[in-house]
């Protein structure tokens, strides 16, 4: 009889939100977990799955392994040599011959490959629905899209939507033993990150932080240090991430705690948040703004290599003058060709910013070298 309470895995957060440690998972946590996704999910939607993120991420794990085989289904990954999508030398260019070839049914993705699949429809937006899901898909069937770990603009999701492709986004934690919820088929609110699993609670603190009551959750860290998450006396893991739950029960995902930034007006601001609304911006692959300590704010914007960096610039800060406040909206721009090398280490392959990473990227180690920094070079004050 196998020992439900023992611990079956270990998985080692990203160190994108705090230093990485070694996250228990338990044997009765998954058990509660896959429970519920198959109570919310079809056996056919995982008929055949594709793998084209690393498997070291827990998600990954969990929707392309575990679903797939307890639905009978099966996984194809990509061919040998081929770079994962989200590493240094990732596979999106070649993407859609890859979806072709392998016909699936189900697939999670990063945002990256999201505005890809956008950039695929409004190519030819005459033809059919079903044209369009053999073009890039290889069959006529339904897939299932599910993208996760940073957020896609709502636009990008609608339009998406309309052209026939539905990303469903959710929401997930090392320490709730992978997703805590989702937007799934016939049930999608786009902003959102879906409705909380059969066997998780979610409730919000008096200051907005997510607290999160579950029986997957984890059986603690391998090494404890000041930046783990708390699990409380009432047993509510703190996630540290700010929320938001509609009159539904959805959630809404605004921004890390920890990364609120206090202006000099008292006012807190999300950097998530205008991160998001930048990246409705087409040609911008990933967006990160630093502004803690500094007078201006500062944003790494991730574009097109074909795009010239000065039009790019352009748009970038008029964009900002548009849709942002004055304490919101990057006042110095920062580019990156999404080719760079280093778009790897200051990105996860989820598309969370790295932001100790990118702050020593965008204004070098110290004020006395900052003007020598590579990254200073391709900047200017909007």
């Amino acid at each position: 009889v196998p020992d439900h309470d023992a611990v079956v895995k270990v998985i080692h957060t990203s160190g994108t939100t705090s230093a990485p440690k070694g996250v228990q998972i338990r044997r009765h946590g998954l058990d509660a977990l896959l429970t519920s996704l198959r109570t919310r999910t079809r056996p056919a939607i995982f008929e055949r799955y594709l793998s084209i993120v690393p498997l070291s991420l827990l998600i990954e794990q969990v929707a392309g392994l575990y679903m797939p085989f307890l639905a009978g289904g099966s996984v194809s990954f990509l061919p040998p040599g081929t770079a994962l999508v989200g590493t240094a030398a990732d596979a999106a260019p070649r993407m859609l011959t890859l979806l072709r070839a392998a016909r699936p049914t189900a697939l999670v993705v990063p945002p990256t490959v999201a505005g890809l699949f956008l950039a695929v429809c409004d190519q030819q937006p005459a033809e059919s629905v079903t044209e369009r899901h053999r073009r890039i898909f290889g069959h006529d069937g339904p897939v299932f899209i599910a993208c996760g770990g940073a957020p896609v603009p709502p636009e990008i999701l609608q339009r998406l939507h309309a052209h026939g492709l539905t990303v469903h986004e959710g929401y997930g934690l090392s320490e709730n033993s992978s997703v805590v919820s989702w937007n799934f088929p016939g049930e999608v609110r786009f902003g959102t990150v879906g409705r909380p699993l059969d066997h998780v609670h979610a409730e919000l603190a008096d200051d907005g932080e997510l607290l999160i009551r579950s029986t997957s959750l984890f059986a603690g860290y391998t090494r404890e240090d000041p930046s783990s998450v708390v699990v409380d006396d009432q047993g509510r893991l703190h996630t540290g991430d700010l929320a938001e739950i509609d009159d539904d029960g959805y959630l809404r995902i605004t921004g890390r705690k920890k990364n609120l930034v206090i202006t000099a007006g008292g006012r807190n601001v999300a950097p998530e948040w205008v991160e998001a609304r930048y990246r409705e911006l087409g040609f911008v692959r990933e967006a990160a703004v630093i502004a803690d300590g500094l007078d201006d704010v500062h944003g790494l914007f991730v574009i097109d290599a074909a795009l010239d960096p000065d039009t790019a610039r352009g748009r970038i800060t008029e964009f900002g003058r548009r849709r942002l406040s004055g304490i919101e909206r990057a006042a110095v721009v920062h580019l990156m060709s999404e080719d760079d090398p280093a778009y790897a280490t200051c990105f996860t392959v989820t598309g969370r910013p790295r932001r100790d990473v990118i702050r020593h990227h965008v204004l070098g180690p110290a004020p006395a070298t900052a003007a020598a920094s590579p990254s200073n070079q391709n900047k200017e004050k909007a």
